[in-house]
């Protein structure tokens, strides 16, 4: 069995009798839920990976209680950052705590949905010149949106660039010998496929994913954001299913990072390994290589070796001093719903946002968000399904990317954002992202703000009728 929780249990067993009880108990239900893989459709899998989430998802957040409990640096990195502190202080914090670098010198564009966002990642693969790397944690097997990225991914593989492509085993479906038909056109094209720890034997189980979504042109452009490759981010909010959610393109001394992350991922994944170097092309003449003036930070994660985002988030909410808006559809983990509540009670005026699909249902989502209601912030019902996840404060530092709030993101999977500490920048962004969403959407259908006190209910009608299982958008 390749389960990694050894390192964890490890560390675990030094939390007393107790943890290491519970411990070995979690790791005694991975071989049954593998069992039930077996047994299992591969339709139904999702289900069972669910399972093993919530398994694996118990023993991190065992250790992440214990080092936040007791400043241990082994278990997580603190981010003893106070509010009032000056922007310089925040990057301070943030370069010590996640030994990430606030680059100069960049441009940053954001396109919201993926109608938006298609056209311009299809152009930025057609400009290679050297090398393409595209990361995904869905790659969706059929639609409109996999299919054009398949071909202008080949045509740049015939023309002599280098293509590399990481998609994750679940969230691509390549299960127990089923493989995913858009990756299979691209393998057949000769393009360099990996994926991310594949359900291919009984032993091969992992719960760890691959929820990364980047793709890097050249060494010179970066897009990062929450977009899968898949037809339910395209289309307006009058769309069935689709998904709200943001790509931003980055151009500049930032890009080397999100490189290196990438290749991480990909010899994680089974890639040969590859220099940075030979995947860089030189810069045209006349091309700068600091094109713009926006300052961006990318921040990894990688399971069972950092607490990089959960860090940078608990910094920027402790930062704040007037206004945190928060753009995510997953229930928050317990550190991070304490910091907003005392940002809340300290006068920093706190809005949520959140869709009317995902996130919202179980007794862990019902006492986060009555938790912020009662402290007074502000949370709002998203008419149409988001996939956002977004964080700005005061209006001089955000983040958008791929990892949700919640403890499965925080803990087991592989995730990349991108922070900007720039005033300028993000008032932009908020009145582009945030301040529209908490209208509603061009169509005229209206976000809904939940109102103190928070009923019963009116809790379950809500629930009811429009949210759908709470572990699916970290699955997403």
């Amino acid at each position: 069995m390749s389960i990694k929780l050894g390192s964890l249990l490890t560390k675990v067993e030094a939390l007393g009798a107790d943890a290491a009880r519970k411990a070995e108990t979690v790791a005694a239900e991975v071989p049954r839920a593998a069992q039930a893989v077996a047994k299992a459709s591969v339709d139904g899998f999702e289900t069972v990976d669910r399972k093993a989430v919530a398994l694996g998802g118990e023993v991190g957040q065992m250790a992440y209680d214990y080092g936040h409990a007791t400043g241990n640096p082994a278990f997580l990195p603190a981010a003893n950052i106070g509010s009032g502190t000056t922007l310089g202080q925040l990057n301070t914090v943030l370069d010590a705590a996640t030994g990430s670098q606030n680059t100069q010198g960049n441009t940053v564009s954001v396109f919201v949905d993926g109608q938006n966002a298609l056209p311009p990642i299809l152009s930025s693969i057609d400009s290679a010149k050297q090398s393409i790397c595209y990361e995904s944690y869905e790659f969706d097997g059929s639609g409109q949106a996999p299919q054009a990225v398949v071909d202008h991914l080949i045509a740049a593989e015939k023309r002599g660039v280098q293509v590399r492509l990481v998609a994750d085993a679940g969230g691509s479906r390549e299960l127990l010998g089923k493989t995913n038909p858009m990756l299979d056109q691209l393998r057949k094209a000769g393009v360099d496929v990996q994926v991310y720890h594949p359900f291919d034997t009984l032993s091969s189980l992992d719960i760890s994913r691959d929820h990364r979504k980047s793709i890097v042109v050249d060494g010179q452009t970066a897009w990062v954001g929450g977009m899968n490759t898949g037809d339910k981010y395209l289309g307006g909010p009058s769309v069935p299913g689709r998904l709200h959610d943001i790509f931003t393109r980055i151009q500049g001394p930032a890009v080397p990072a999100v490189l290196g992350d990438f290749l991480s991922s990909w010899q994680a994944a089974g890639g040969a390994p590859a220099s940075p170097a030979s995947l860089t092309a030189p810069l045209a003449a006349g091309q700068s290589a600091t094109p713009g003036t926006t300052p961006v930070r990318i921040i990894e994660h990688t399971p069972g070796q950092d607490a990089n985002i959960r860090t940078a988030y608990l910094a920027m909410i402790n930062h704040a001093t007037r206004s945190i808006s928060v753009e995510n559809s997953y229930p928050m983990s317990g550190d991070l719903v304490q910091a907003l509540i005392a940002a809340q009670r300290r006068g920093v005026d706190v809005k949520y946002i959140v869709g009317t699909h995902q996130g919202l249902i179980g007794e862990e989502a019902r006492s986060n968000f009555q938790q912020l209601v009662d402290a007074g912030a502000h949370v709002y019902l998203y008419p149409t399904p988001i996939h956002t996840k977004s964080l700005s404060v005061d209006g001089e530092i955000c983040s958008v990317g791929s990892s949700n709030v919640d403890d499965v993101a925080l803990t087991r999977n592989r995730e990349i954002v991108s922070v900007i500490a720039d005033p300028s920048y993000t008032q932009a962004y908020d009145q582009a992202v945030f301040a529209k969403d908490v209208v509603g959407t061009a169509q005229g259908q209206k976000t809904i703000e939940l109102k103190a006190p928070f009923s019963e209910p009116l809790w379950r009608r809500v629930a009811d009728a429009v949210l759908t299982d709470a572990w699916r958008d970290s699955l997403d």
